[in-house]
């Protein structure tokens, strides 16, 4: 038999439900499970737990971090800038213009009349010695790749153009007040300096190019 009350399957002829206590007044009730009674009344609820699931993702669903994909950087590496020409200064000009400046030098004081300090051939034979020191000066710092190697390079030649432009002019001067037509003596070594200018140019944007090799 069944509880009257909560529905509870109790002993037949039971007068109380040992479950809630309720009275069994017709203890001889049928062996019948009051189905419909205790489903309405007595059913145990059933919870469904309707999440609003579109609310619920979109509030509070953890974040989807897209992380991009790290691409790692592709280095081009450079290619080796050529150094031909500077082993041609180091190796072999500048050494060879030391040694002909100073030579030239030499020769030139030797064969002064009046003094080195009182004509153009004096000054310009001491002016020559020093740019062939200047030379091998120079042609060591950019053998031992020296930080000032290139300024001293373009200092050498600098002034190696310059000394010999105004010998040429101090020369042609005292040659003109003997009358002598200077002209075209003028206009070539007018050329040379200007080549000398072209090259002095050429150098400094070679060697700005491969400043960084130069760090002693």
């Amino acid at each position: 038999m069944y509880c009257l009350k909560c529905g509870a399957q109790l002993p037949d002829g039971s007068a109380f439900c040992n479950i809630c206590g309720q009275p069994q007044i017709n203890s001889q009730q049928p062996n019948n499970r009051p189905q419909q009674n205790y489903q309405q009344g007595y059913q145990q609820q059933n919870y469904q737990q309707n999440y609003p699931q579109q609310n619920y993702q979109q509030g509070y669903r953890q974040p989807v971090y897209q992380q991009q994909a790290y691409q790692q950087p592709i280095y081009q590496q450079a290619q080796p800038l050529g150094m031909k020409w500077h082993k041609f200064l180091a190796y072999f000009a500048l050494w060879l213009a030391a040694v002909g400046n100073i030579v030239n030098g030499i020769s030139i004081l030797n064969n002064d009349t009046y003094g080195a300090l009182e004509d153009p051939n004096g000054v310009y034979g001491i002016f020559c010695i020093l740019i062939g020191v200047f030379c091998a000066i120079t042609a060591f710092c950019l053998l031992k790749f020296k930080k000032n190697g290139p300024k001293l390079l373009n200092f050498t030649l600098l002034n190696s153009a310059v000394g010999t432009l105004v010998y040429v002019i101090w020369v042609a001067a005292i040659a003109s007040d003997y009358g002598a037509d200077v002209t075209q003596y003028l206009i070539m070594y007018g050329a040379s300096f200007l080549l000398s200018l072209v090259i002095l140019w050429l150098n400094k944007i070679y060697y700005r190019k491969r400043a960084y090799l130069f760090v002693n």
